[in-house]
């Protein structure tokens, strides 16, 4: 290869000059492509790694969403308009939290935290 350079710039023809010359940037484009698919194997190994961390599990989201209905059904029986709630909506109210409770438990005992 060095001799190659040397050659060409002593007075070889610019047409093998150009040849090599483009032989050099693909040798280079092949190493970068090469190197390219690794890079972006481990970024996504590892964004993908950052995003199970992040992400709660199924569980986890079922108890918060059952929590907050647990906290907006005793709210809406224990709040300002608790006075203005007819009986029949009352019960509906109550049915809704009694099966969250039950759910609650369900959830608890599928994580096994008792």
């Amino acid at each position: 290869l060095e001799s190659g350079v040397l050659g060409n710039n002593l007075g070889g023809d610019g047409e093998s000059k150009e040849q090599e010359e483009q032989g050099d940037e693909s040798e280079e484009d092949d190493e970068g492509e090469a190197g390219e698919p690794e890079k972006k194997e481990e970024e996504e190994s590892n964004d993908h790694e950052a995003v199970d961390e992040e992400e709660p599990s199924n569980l986890q989201l079922a108890w918060e969403m059952l929590e907050l209905a647990k906290m907006v059904f005793t709210d809406q029986l224990e709040g300002v308009n608790k006075d203005a709630l007819t009986t029949d909506v009352k019960s509906d109210i109550e049915k809704k939290l009694c099966e969250t409770f039950l759910t609650l438990g369900e959830v608890s005992l599928e994580n096994e935290s008792y």
